[in-house]
């Protein structure tokens, strides 16, 4: 058995008080095919590693790693100021650098309205007048 002790050097903590993370398995895409679904192994395989990468750059409990249906539904549970939707084998890796540039990101963000869009291989935010 091993213990393991979080020590927030950088700001792992302040990412982790405004951001919601969640895990949602979108379809691969390929240009000439479209939207695909893997293997449910290579699924699992590369959800473990979004997870572990995930606890292990923010220093966060894997309790707080999220999974969701879909962006939609990651969006309205979320609750904090910021929700992060990663896809299965999405990664970060980094230590105290990648917590003090993701503040840095969060921190130049701005209110933004528009319309989650889903007409395509993947989900965006549409913020034109048009949409």
């Amino acid at each position: 058995m091993s213990v393991v002790f979080y020590n927030d050097a950088g700001l792992q903590r302040t990412v982790r008080n405004n951001v919601d993370f969640y895990l949602v398995n979108l379809p691969g895409f390929d240009p000439e095919s479209g939207p695909s679904r893997r293997v449910m192994e290579l699924d699992i395989r590369l959800a473990e590693l979004t997870s572990f990468y995930s606890v292990f750059s923010f220093h966060m409990p894997l309790l707080e790693l999220n999974l969701a249906a879909s962006v939609d539904a990651a969006l309205a549970a979320g609750t904090k100021d910021f929700c992060l939707v990663q896809t299965y084998g999405h990664l970060f890796h980094g230590y105290d650098q990648l917590s003090f540039a993701m503040k840095e990101a969060l921190d130049g963000c701005t209110f933004m309205t528009g319309r989650l869009m889903d007409d395509g291989p993947y989900p965006y935010t549409c913020t034109r007048a048009a949409c």
